[in-house]
């Protein structure tokens, strides 16, 4: 879980663009240091993409997609970074190396960020199969500032939920 590519026009400074090789290099020691080979998240611009692309370097690493509507508009609104389209292309890879991609909804439902915190229940609920499968416990990692803006659906959100189960 985390947060996307800060677009050009971003007042706010989350997750900076010159920040993406330290992020990507934070991403493969974590990987590396707890032997995570499965996965299961979505694909938005910046830490879940850096998040996949790490994992699916490893041979025989299984990464499970959830996305919260149909790829198309999913890009729209959440690849396409202003002016700064080269996400999509690396977006398109990561599910094209996916063990298998969950479309929560045949179409984008609900107001504002409804669709991406019922994708989130998807991934946690994901998440825990495949924990048990492996027989192992469930694990999660967060690029995250630390700042709470209340987003339904959000990275905060997302984390607080993780924390609320124990994970």
């Amino acid at each position: 879980v985390g947060h996307r590519i800060d677009s050009q026009s971003r007042a706010d400074e989350r997750f900076a663009p010159e920040r993406e090789p330290n992020v990507k290099e934070a991403i493969m020691k974590w990987l590396t240091q707890n032997q995570v080979r499965s996965c299961v998240c979505s694909a938005h611009n910046g830490s879940d993409i850096l998040f996949l692309e790490s994992l699916q370097s490893f041979d025989g690493s299984d990464t499970r997609i959830v996305l919260p509507f149909p790829e198309d508009k999913f890009i729209e609104e959440s690849d396409k970074n202003g002016a700064d389209e080269s996400w999509v292309p690396r977006f398109r890879e990561v599910l094209r190396r996916a063990s298998r991609v969950t479309i929560a909804s045949s179409e984008r439902l609900g107001s504002d960020d409804q669709p991406y915190e019922y994708a989130n229940r998807i991934i946690v609920g994901q998440g825990r199969i495949l924990a048990n499968e492996l027989q192992t416990s469930l694990s999660a990692l967060a690029v995250w500032n630390g700042n709470r803006n209340g987003a339904v659906g959000g990275t905060a959100m997302m984390i607080d939920g993780l924390l609320h189960q124990g994970v």
